[in-house]
């Protein structure tokens, strides 16, 4: 199972908000997905990249135990 995860800081910049997104592979084949627009406002960009991991972490603990 491989994890992707990207972020877009300030993506519309007239509500300050930010997009992230993270994709679940398994043999080349796409499991799980998720794409939102963030609900903070956050001021730097590595900090978007934190909440975008901590969600894609959450993500891959709520699909091993599925699988």
């Amino acid at each position: 199972m491989i994890d992707y995860a990207d972020t877009a800081y300030l993506s519309d910049p007239h509500k300050v908000r930010s997009h992230s997104g993270y994709v679940f592979t398994c043999g080349g084949t796409a499991i799980s997905w998720r794409s939102q627009k963030q609900t903070l406002i956050v001021i730097f960009p590595n900090h978007v990249e934190v909440i975008t991991l901590r969600e894609a972490s959450q993500g891959c603990v709520w699909l091993r135990t599925v699988i």
